[in-house]
C-alpha cells in the first residue's frame, strides 16, 4: 500500500466525519481519541501478486497508525485480517489492550499465498470481527488490495451487508490490475471519498498524522436498520414446495436479512419463520432476542412446509401463545415460487390477514409467471419498493442489499427513537396516519 493510499483515506474520512483543524502532534490525536473510542479493522490482501516488501510495508503502517490511538478495551481497538484463498483473522479487537503488544502481534503476521478471494472474506469479517464490536463508537474497516477478487458478484453482496450494518468501509486499490466498478461496490458512499486507486506502496506514512485524526473522530452510528415501534416481523415460505437445495437459498437469504436488524437485541424487532403446518419447524417471535443467534439457526435448521402457510402464520403466529405482541406493528415477508398451486387462495389469505389484523405485506416472488401480479396491490406503498421478482431461487441473493434497504426504510414509518422524536407503543396510536403505510 502507498503512502498516497492513506492520504486519500485520511481525505475519505474527513468528508465523512466533519472536524475541528486537524491536529499536528500525536499528542493531540490522543486527546481526540481518548474521548471518540472506534473498532477499526484492517483487512489486508496477502494474495502471491503482492511481494513480500510491499506486504510488510502494510503492516509497519499500521504499527505507525497505533502509535496515534489510546490503545485500551474502553478507547480504540484494532483488529486485523489477511486473505488471499482464504481468510485468516489475526487479531480480533478483544486479543490487546495496550499498544505495545499489539504493535509486536502487528509486525509478526505472516504474508499467506492464493488467490484473490475478498467476498469470502469480507463475509468472515462481517460474521467474525465486527460481531464483537462495541455499540455506540465507530466501526470502521479499510480494506487493501491489488487485484479483481475471484468472484465480483460475491464481493459485491457481502460489502453490501457490511455497510448494511452502519460500517463505513473503505476500497483503496493499488496498483494497474484493478477493477474500478469493484471497489465502488465495496466502498461505502460517497465513493469519491471512499474509494481510491493508488500507484503503489510506498507513500504510506505521509499521511499517517491526518488518517489517525480522522479515525479517531467516527463517532458510532445510529444502527443502521432500526425500528420507529415495536415491530413483529414474520418471514413465510412453502419449502415443502420449494424443495431442499432451493429452501437453502431461502434461508440463507433470511439469516443474512435479521443479520442487519438494528434493534432486535433490545426486542424492540422480534423475528419469526413458519415454513408449514409442523410447529416444531417454525421459529416464534419471542423465541431469539439474538440476531447472530437467530440468523444461525434459520441458516441449519431443516424447515419442511405445506400449504395453507400464510393462514397459519396470520391466524396463530402473533398470537401472544407464540410471542406475538398485541400492540406491536406486524410485517409479513412472503416468498413464493411458481410451484404454488392456488394463487387466488394465496391471495384471499393476505387480504384476510390485512384487514383483520393489520399485516403489512412484503412479497418477494420466484420465477416469470404472471400470476404474481394479484399480489402487487396487497404490499406496502410504493410497490415497486416491496415487491420484488427473481428469476431463480439462487438468484435471490442477488437483491439482498436492495431488499433490506427497503425493509428498513419501512421499518422507519412512523418514527425512530430520539430526542423530539414521536416514538409510538400501540400500534392503534398510529391509525390517523396510516395511509403512510398502509392502503
Amino acid at each position: 500500500m502507498t503512502m498516497d493510499v492513506i492520504l486519500l483515506t485520511i481525505m475519505m474520512f474527513t468528508t465523512v466525519f466533519a472536524a475541528p483543524a486537524q491536529p499536528q502532534t500525536q499528542e493531540d490525536v490522543f486527546i481526540l481519541c481518548d474521548g471518540n473510542p472506534a473498532d477499526i479493522f484492517f483487512l489486508l490482501d496477502s494474495s502471491s501478486s503482492i511481494w513480500e516488501r510491499d506486504y510488510n510495508k502494510q503492516l509497519k503502517f499500521i504499527q505507525k497508525i497505533v502509535d496515534f490511538f489510546p490503545v485500551s478495551s474502553t478507547a480504540t481497538r484494532f483488529g486485523v485480517g489477511i486473505f488471499a484463498d482464504r481468510y485468516t483473522q489475526v487479531i480480533g479487537f478483544d486479543d490487546f489492550d495496550n499498544a505495545d503488544d499489539l504493535k509486536l502481534a502487528i509486525g509478526g503476521i505472516e504474508k499467506g499465498l492464493g488467490d484473490t478471494q475478498t467476498g469470502r472474506a469480507l463475509r468472515q469479517v462481517r460474521r467474525q470481527a465486527f460481531s464483537q464490536a462495541r455499540p455506540g463508537v465507530g466501526h470502521v474497516l479499510v480494506v487493501l488490495t491489488d487485484g479483481v477478487s475471484r468472484n465480483t458478484q460475491e464481493t459485491r453482496r457481502e460489502a453490501a451487508l457490511l455497510k448494511a450494518q452502519g460500517i463505513h468501509v473503505f476500497a483503496i486499490g493499488i496498483g494497474n490490475a484493478l477493477d474500478t466498478n469493484e471497489l465502488e461496490a465495496i466502498g461505502s458512499d460517497p465513493k469519491e471519498t471512499h474509494v481510491h486507486e493508488v500507484a503503489d506502496f510506498n507513500v504510506l506514512n505521509r499521511i499517517r498524522n491526518k488518517l489517525a485524526f480522522q479515525v479517531c473522530k467516527a463517532q458510532g452510528p445510529e444502527p443502521y436498520c432500526s425500528a420507529g415501534m415495536n415491530t413483529d416481523v414474520m418471514f413465510a415460505y412453502d419449502a415443502s414446495s420449494m424443495g431442499t437445495k432451493n429452501s437453502r437459498h431461502v434461508q440463507e437469504f433470511i439469516g443474512d436479512t435479521v443479520q442487519s436488524f438494528g434493534n432486535m437485541d433490545d426486542g424492540t424487532i422480534q423475528t419469526g419463520v413458519i415454513s408449514g403446518q409442523c410447529h416444531g419447524d417454525n421459529v416464534n417471535l419471542d423465541e431469539f432476542n439474538d440476531r447472530e443467534a437467530m440468523a444461525a439457526y434459520v441458516r441449519n435448521n431443516d424447515f419442511t412446509g405445506v400449504d395453507e402457510i400464510v393462514r397459519d402464520m396470520h391466524e396463530n403466529s402473533y398470537q401472544a401463545a407464540r410471542g406475538g405482541r398485541e400492540t406491536a406493528r406486524r410485517i409479513s415477508v412472503v416468498i413464493v415460487d411458481e410451484n404454488v398451486e392456488k394463487i387466488r387462495n394465496l391471495e384471499r389469505e393476505m387480504k384476510k390477514a390485512k384487514s383483520k389484523k393489520d399485516i403489512q405485506f412484503v412479497v418477494i416472488a420466484v420465477g416469470e409467471s404472471s400470476e404474481f401480479d394479484v399480489l402487487k396491490p396487497l404490499v406496502m406503498k410504493p410497490t415497486e419498493a416491496f415487491f420484488f421478482e427473481v428469476p431463480s431461487h439462487s438468484d435471490i441473493g442477488n437483491i439482498k442489499g436492495q431488499f433490506v434497504d427497503s425493509l428498513c426504510e419501512g421499518f422507519k414509518v412512523p418514527g425512530p427513537r430520539g430526542p423530539n422524536k414521536v416514538y409510538y407503543d400501540n400500534f392503534e396510536d398510529i391509525v390517523p396516519i396510516s395511509n403512510l403505510i398502509l392502503d
